[in-house]
């Protein structure tokens, strides 16, 4: 397996995947029913400092979460960042859970800086 993925032909693949928005993604050794995202549905709003919206979503999705595109009553948190606007009101009319920024992982394993990743490149 190590040869086949230190093949340039491999590696142009992945980078042509990359290149057209497909993600690859090697699995944890930790389940996803073991993390505070497990099971439960998310939403996100407002604008957040120390992680970008897109970090976030695989945060919950890689631990065991789903991401849903807005507040309902299937929601079960909402993730909220500065100027949260309408979806925070709505979220607290619902008595969906509100999880500010600091509630999420310090050492997220999907930032690049918080692992040292294989180098498939």
């Amino acid at each position: 397996m190590t040869d086949y993925l230190s093949l340039d032909s491999t590696q142009n693949l992945f980078k042509n995947l990359e290149a057209v928005g497909i993600e690859l993604h090697w699995p944890d050794e930790t389940t996803a029913t073991d993390t505070i995202f497990s099971g439960k549905k998310f939403v996100i709003t407002g604008s957040f400092q120390n992680f970008s919206r897109d970090e976030i979503k695989q945060m919950v999705t890689r631990g065991g979460g789903k991401m849903l595109s807005a507040i309902s009553g299937n929601a079960d948190v909402l993730i909220c960042g500065e100027k949260a606007g309408s979806k925070l009101a709505k979220a607290q009319d619902l008595g969906l859970e509100i999880w500010e920024e600091n509630k999420l992982p310090a050492n997220n394993p999907t930032r690049k800086e918080a692992v040292t990743p294989l180098s498939l490149f």
